[in-house]
């Protein structure tokens, strides 16, 4: 299930952050949803302590912003 689905199922909620749980060894499959996340903190995504930056602030901006805006 995609997080803009889950978002959609749950009245009021426009924006949401999706904590799962994904399957790590051989024969695993499931994936579980941990929890959603009306107010997701996006900080952490932008200075990982490991792992790669990601830029979920200009993903989000980049969602709700049409491309053509005149600022």
């Amino acid at each position: 299930m995609a997080a803009d689905a889950l978002s959609h199922g749950i009245p009021g909620l426009h924006r949401a952050g999706v904590d799962l749980l994904l399957p790590r060894g051989p024969g695993e499959r499931d994936i579980t949803v941990l929890e959603v996340n009306a107010a997701p903190m996006v900080t952490m995504q932008h200075w990982p302590w490991s792992g790669r930056p990601r830029n979920v602030a200009g993903a989000l901006v980049g969602a709700i912003l049409p491309d053509n805006t005149d600022a």
